[in-house]
């Protein structure tokens, strides 16, 4: 089993993960942000009504993780999922030109904006929060965010880590 490991002094870890919804055309996205000392930062649930494969869900989740960076000002962020060919490709220096292709494109032309910005392929065990809260994105309601308040859905989670990083 692979803990949550934190981040450097001055990182932002952003943990992000896709849902496809038991009912036919709903992605739900997680992505929840931590400091080197794994105290929360902010989080967000994106819902789309698309329908795409696993693979699709995993590349726009990661997107939708570096839009959150930008719109809350974190510039050092170490990227966090559960997705090994997603991650493999955005890390990739040659084009990419499956279906998801334009996502891993779009996301290395956004990671530009960040001082520091890697993507690291991790166990689901060590994506658990953004896991749950694709998982808990509610239905019928595109965005939702947190900044000071822990969603009550992953607050037991982010304790847990926080006491075993």
């Amino acid at each position: 089993m692979q803990p949550w490991q934190p981040p450097s002094v001055g990182v932002v870890k952003v943990n992000w993960d896709a849902a496809i919804g038991s009912k036919v055309g709903w992605l739900r996205l997680g992505i929840i942000a931590l400091n080197f000392q794994g105290h929360f930062m902010g989080a967000k649930c994106v819902m789309k009504r698309v329908v795409v494969d696993p693979k699709t869900a995993e590349a726009m989740a990661a997107f939708w993780a570096i839009q959150f960076c930008k719109e809350v000002g974190f510039f050092d962020v170490l990227f966090e999922g559960d997705a090994a060919q997603v991650v493999a490709d955005i890390n990739s220096k040659i084009s990419h030109l499956s279906k998801y292709g334009h996502f891993v494109e779009s996301i290395r032309s956004e990671i530009q904006f960040s001082r520091l910005a890697n993507f690291v392929h991790v166990h689901r065990e060590a994506n658990m929060a953004a896991h749950v809260l694709a998982k808990h994105a509610p239905i019928g309601k595109e965005d939702s965010c947190w900044l000071e308040d822990i969603p009550l859905c992953i607050s037991h989670i982010v304790c847990w880590e926080q006491l075993f990083p």
